[in-house]
């Protein structure tokens, strides 16, 4: 009975002893997991490591500025264009001038250009429009509108109208430009007399200058016409026609027979600004 006592006394013993083994176990765990992260914070100056997930023998690729894509060459988008540029209007007596170019890289296509002219005071626009011939880069042309007003209107003038030819830049296609007044201080030329020598077949002829401004230059001339067509014509220029000066202008036509009428006319094209013009011309029966 003893033995018995004894040998049951020894199992519950070693039941304990396995159990707190068993016990204790996870707190080492425990504790062993601790040390190891306090390890990896140490070798890391106090962060925990995390694993790089990026694959570092794949270089990184940076992306490309559109500036240094390619370009199709086939693409409208980056073919040349030309460029066709209002560089300015302004007025030479009654006529304006009106200078364009193209700037662009490409010649361009046939297009129209529109001018209005407006009173500075009000009152109606009058619009004139004109055909412009393909350029070639670098290319101008110089476009002469006469009949203009001689005081106080606007001109503004719009080249590529309707937008026919698509251009590199298409914000310089106008410009603008003001005439101020002409007619005061003005010019006035004026053909005065018309005179006959039929035995040396010459006719004199007289202008002068009643204005206040001189004439730099100008065309006269002299037709003789007998029966139904006209004979000839004759010119000479004018040059340097001071106020209050005159001039005779002597015509040597190949004929001059009774009946014959001569028509002698100044400024042709009115390019001189005047205070009258209306005495620009003489009519005359030999």
């Amino acid at each position: 009975m003893r033995l018995y006592l004894m040998f049951a006394v020894g199992l519950i013993s070693l039941s304990t002893v396995s159990i707190s083994e068993a016990q204790d176990r996870p707190r080492l765990s425990r504790g062993r997991d601790r040390l190891g992260e306090s390890f990896n914070k140490r070798s890391n100056g106090g962060k925990t490591r995390e694993k790089n997930t990026q694959d570092e023998s794949q270089p990184t690729r940076k992306p490309v500025p559109p500036s240094q894509e390619r370009r199709d060459p086939n693409d409208p988008q980056f073919q040349p264009k030309p460029d066709l540029v209002a560089v300015y209007v302004i007025d030479e007596g009654n006529t304006a001038k009106i200078f364009v170019q193209n700037r662009g890289k490409r010649r361009s296509g046939a297009t129209t250009m529109r001018l209005l002219i407006s009173p500075l005071g009000g009152g109606s626009t009058s619009v004139r429009s004109f055909q412009l011939a393909p350029l070639d880069p670098g290319g101008n042309k110089i476009l002469n509108v006469r009949g203009l007003p001689l005081s106080n209107v606007s001109l503004f003038v719009h080249v590529d109208f309707g937008n026919k030819v698509a251009e590199s830049d298409e914000t310089n296609n106008t410009a603008r430009h003001t005439v101020e007044d002409q007619i005061t201080g003005a010019a006035d030329l004026a053909l005065t007399k018309m005179q006959f020598f039929p035995d040396k077949n010459e006719v004199w002829v007289t202008l002068r200058n009643n204005g206040r401004k001189n004439v730099r230059r100008t065309t006269i001339r002299l037709e003789s016409k007998f029966g139904l067509g006209t004979n000839e014509k004759m010119r000479y220029s004018v040059k340097d026609l001071k106020p209050g000066t005159f001039q005779i202008f002597r015509f040597f036509p190949k004929q001059m027979l009774r009946g014959t009428q001569f028509d002698a006319s100044v400024d042709l094209n009115n390019d001189v600004p005047e205070t009258n013009e209306r005495n620009n011309r003489l009519v005359r029966t030999f």
